[in-house]
């Protein structure tokens, strides 16, 4: 699961990810991230045994975590670019996802 660190595959070997290790990278703080960072996305994706809810939306993250909800604002505005931008295999992923549901909806 989340907490126990699964062994890492190739990093060219994009398409064997598993969930577990696309689950820790969105989840691995850059430098430079305080806990707020690592905190507000365990939030959103669900993965805090004691979380805001299945789907929380940010202003319950931020009550949740006892932050102000412009600064869980800040967080997912930063991590969706780190995400978008860096992360070949989080690229392959919604590539897959985005053609799945291209061919569903043919």
């Amino acid at each position: 699961m989340v907490g126990e660190e699964p062994e890492e595959q190739p990093a060219g070997d994009l398409s064997r990810r598993s969930v577990d290790l696309l689950a820790q990278r969105l989840t691995r703080p850059s430098p430079g991230d305080g806990e707020t960072v690592r905190q507000t996305v365990t939030a959103l994706l669900g993965l805090e045994e004691a979380r805001p809810g299945t789907w929380p939306e940010q202003a319950a993250v931020a009550r949740f975590l006892a932050v102000s909800r412009a600064r869980v604002g800040q967080v997912v505005g930063k991590v969706v670019d780190r995400w978008a931008k860096k992360d070949k295999a989080l690229t392959r992923l919604r590539e897959d996802i985005a053609g799945l549901l291209a061919r569903q909806a043919a």
